[in-house]
């Protein structure tokens, strides 16, 4: 079936005079760019992608390496908030397994981008474009008698406003903390060793 451009736009329209959209001519697929140490590009469309994007400014094969096999919606609203996305990995393969056991994967970037890719392949005009750019916030391995997959919760970059900071009344945090005159630790300090168990509800300062 042939093809026509309209006012510039991607080819949609059958050539035939009846106005109708071409039926399974335009497919969307996501292109996966995972910031690790190794860095990993990955599709969930049928074959592989060749793209350069502009986070990583050179041409890329997006293949299978991580098998992607779902993503959830992006809600948007008019307040303010973080935006979230979780990714389904399949966990049929070790290899993907090992990489998050083994690897520092929580915050390590992650960038989407979708496309809308025609029947022979090519990407339409005006994709691949944006579509998410965030920060793993967590990872979760599920199993089950049917399935394995490994779930991923991306946050957006802002999501670091929402932590907490601050000295905490554990070992670690209190053994962690630098002189005020130098950069030397507490690092044999055992005053907060039981403190989880002592102090339930810590108030400073006067009643």
């Amino acid at each position: 079936m042939s093809r026509t451009n309209i006012s510039g736009n991607s080819n949609l329209w059958a050539n035939d005079g009846s106005g109708v959209i071409q039926q399974n001519a335009i497919t969307i697929g996501h292109l996966y760019e995972f910031y690790f140490d190794t860095p990993q590009f990955c599709t969930d469309f049928g074959t592989d992608l060749t793209y350069t994007s502009t986070t990583r400014g050179s041409s890329e094969t997006y293949g299978t390496s991580l098998a992607v096999i779902g993503m959830s919606a992006v809600d948007e609203s008019s307040k303010l908030q973080v935006g979230k996305i979780s990714i389904q990995i399949s966990a049929h393969d070790a290899t993907d397994v090992e990489l998050f056991l083994n690897t520092d994967v929580v915050n390590k970037r992650v960038v989407i981008y979708r496309a809308f890719i025609d029947d022979d392949g090519a990407f339409e005009s005006g994709s691949p474009y944006l579509f998410f750019d965030g920060n793993i916030e967590s990872y979760a391995i599920k199993e089950t008698d049917k399935s394995s997959s490994i779930s991923l919760t991306i946050a957006s970059h802002y999501a670091n406003f929402l932590q907490t900071n601050g000295r905490k009344t554990n070992p670690n945090s209190q053994q962690n903390t630098t002189y005020y005159s130098n950069t030397s630790k507490f690092t044999d300090d055992k005053g907060m060793d039981f403190a989880s168990s002592m102090v339930r509800d810590i108030k400073w300062g006067q009643e």
